[in-house]
């Protein structure tokens, strides 16, 4: 089995979710990358989250976007950037908050 080489990002993305009513799905927005992502479990969504992470990081190295978005968002890599990033993972730090509502309530629990 191959080894994967581990990218550490410093920084703590924070993700607020609630469930979608209907068919109760969660559903996470993370206001500092604009991204939103959903799953109909906890686990597979902490899951989606990592792995989404993980290519949008890949992406913005490939295209030599990484130091300019890392700057914009006063983050920074632990280390430095592997020439190859064929066995390489970003473990990018994040919070899985429960979203709340006007009142300060939670809107969805584990």
């Amino acid at each position: 089995m191959d080894t994967l080489n581990t990218i550490q990002i410093d920084a703590t993305v924070e993700w607020r979710y609630y469930r979608e009513p209907e068919k109760g799905w969660l559903i996470a927005e993370c206001d500092a990358l604009g991204l939103v992502l959903t799953a109909p479990t906890h686990r597979e969504l902490a899951d989606m989250i990592s792995r989404g992470l993980d290519l949008l990081f890949r992406d913005l190295a490939n295209h030599g976007e990484m130091e300019a978005f890392l700057t914009l968002h006063h983050w920074q890599i632990a280390g430095k950037l592997p020439e190859s990033l064929q066995d390489a993972h970003f473990d990018v730090p994040f919070e899985l908050l429960a979203a709340k509502d006007r009142h300060g309530a939670a809107i969805c629990t584990h």
